[in-house]
């Protein structure tokens, strides 16, 4: 993936972030919906950011919603700047804001039960139960009372499912604690652990009523979440539609107003005076993974188990297809120079040829510094990796028949886009299949390499003036393009 940043004092010309979100807002909406797996690429999404599956990502998505209000605050300002959640006129961040005042009103229940005593009266004697006691022990005239007991108690519906919610929040706030770089990423200083917000939350799990729920054998179902989403309570019925929205967020139950707040995050759009921050590249590939599978009818994530760069696997008729983002093969493919991997060239009859004597250098090197100096050259290239990768099965045989490759740069300058389209025919010439750690056949056939129907390849970029002449097995996608199916 690459991409360009603006001069200082130039305008940055390429198709802006909010643009990017509003194209795939929808897409992400319903392939997330479906199954598709994205987290290889929203790991990338912010450097200071260790993520590893979209529910992390979501989990900070739900903890930034709303906004902190003052610690003097006793309700919510009439406008309330709110992005998400969408549906929702405040989010997490302000009802935690206001979560320790309003524990002052928490409900409470009369609950009655009648026990046995001996020889001793407590509360108010149920002559019936007594009765019926003293002749189950067949004495009528022992000094056995059931007496009817009542005590006060906060095991309500309402209260459990504030209990439920604040524990969410609090281990969804534990899970980002672990994965944000808490010296850089300054859009979480609102959760730091000496925080308002952190301190208003351990107040409520240590209000010593809520916390006698901690070990209450209750599971708050969605039909108890309902039932306290229509409360009176303000305090109920909000904690009540978070844990609603956050159950939803958990089952990737996320519509596009939801997809956009989510996309339109800070995390997206990373700080462009850090040079080792690229703006918005995570979006630019997402753009381009969507345009990709909506050329299928319906692909969706298999439960199968495979590496994390799986982004999606389908099956139509007996072709079975996978979808692979930033991925270098595993032990089924390689995209590396075969350099120590060469053609005998022992027939060439001149000495002069370049690729003879690159042969012979590259040979002599490799003996040596080893026999010099002991040190063993490595074996091979670095590892290649295509921005994503799609693969054509059989499904009978297992054998992967066609590949397409893509490359995405977003850039509307030539010259990094002629990087890209070099990077991808290298791709695609060099791309072979492994078995058992051995090359055995590649994709490509001479004479004329590029003709080969068994490697099609995308370069994918944003707007940059170029030629229609061209390889006929590369197509050059623009921003806007449909993607036409590969195979």
């Amino acid at each position: 993936m690459g991409v360009d940043a603006a001069e200082p004092g130039q305008d940055d010309l390429r198709t802006p972030a909010e643009e990017l979100v509003r194209e795939i807002a929808s897409s992400f909406s319903v392939y997330l919906g479906r199954g598709i797996q994205l987290d290889s690429i929203l790991e990338n999404v912010d450097p200071t950011l260790n993520i590893e599956n979209i529910d992390e990502l979501l989990d900070i998505h739900f903890l930034l919603s709303g906004e902190k209000l003052s610690p003097q605050a006793e309700q919510r300002p009439p406008r309330l700047e709110v992005d998400v959640p969408v549906t929702l006129d405040y989010g997490v961040m302000d009802f935690i804001s206001l979560l320790r005042r309003r524990l002052r009103r928490l409900y409470t229940t009369t609950k009655r039960e009648t026990q046995q005593f001996e020889g001793q009266l407590r509360g108010r004697i149920n002559w019936q139960e007594t009765i019926k006691a003293r002749y189950r022990e067949g004495n009528p005239d022992s000094l056995t009372f059931a007496c009817e007991l009542t005590e006060e108690t906060v095991t309500t519906p309402e209260n459990l499912v504030l209990w439920e919610l604040l524990t969410t929040i609090h281990d969804a706030h534990s899970r980002a604690s672990d994965i944000v770089d808490q010296d850089e990423a300054t859009w979480f200083d609102l959760w730091l652990d000496d925080s308002m917000l952190q301190n208003h939350l351990e107040a409520g799990l240590s209000d010593v009523y809520l916390s006698s729920l901690k070990d209450a054998d209750v599971t708050v179902s969605d039909r108890m979440i309902r039932a306290v989403s229509e409360s009176r309570s303000p305090l109920y019925r909000e904690a009540a539609d978070l844990l609603n929205w956050y159950r939803r967020l958990k089952r990737h139950d996320i519509d596009d107003s939801e997809a956009k707040s989510l996309l339109g995050r800070q995390l997206f759009y990373p700080d462009p005076k850090r040079e080792d921050y690229d703006e918005v590249p995570t979006l630019f590939e997402l753009y381009w993974v969507f345009r990709l599978l909506e050329a299928y009818d319906n692909p969706r994530l298999r439960l199968i188990t495979g590496p994390t760069d799986l982004v999606a696997a389908w099956r139509e008729s007996e072709t079975q297809y996978e979808l692979y983002h930033n991925w270098t093969g595993g032990n089924m493919l390689t995209f590396k120079p075969p350099v120590f991997d060469r053609e005998d060239l022992a027939e060439s009859k001149d000495e002069d040829r370049y690729l003879r004597r690159l042969d012979h250098l590259l040979n002599t090197q490799a003996r040596s510094t080893e026999a010099v100096f002991g040190h063993q050259r490595p074996t091979s290239p670095d590892e290649r990796r295509p921005d994503f990768v799609l693969l054509r099965r059989d499904v009978d045989t297992d054998e992967i028949e066609r590949i397409a490759i893509g490359e995405v740069k977003y850039t509307r300058l030539q010259s990094t886009a002629a990087d890209g389209l070099e990077e991808l025919l290298e791709y695609m010439i060099y791309a072979r299949k492994e078995k058992n750690g051995s090359e055995t056949r590649y994709f490509t056939t001479g004479p004329d390499h590029f003709a080969t129907p068994a490697v099609q390849g995308f370069l994918c970029i944003d707007q940059v003036p170029h030629s229609a002449v061209g390889d006929p097995s590369v197509d050059i996608l623009e921003f806007g393009d449909r993607v036409s199916r590969p195979f």
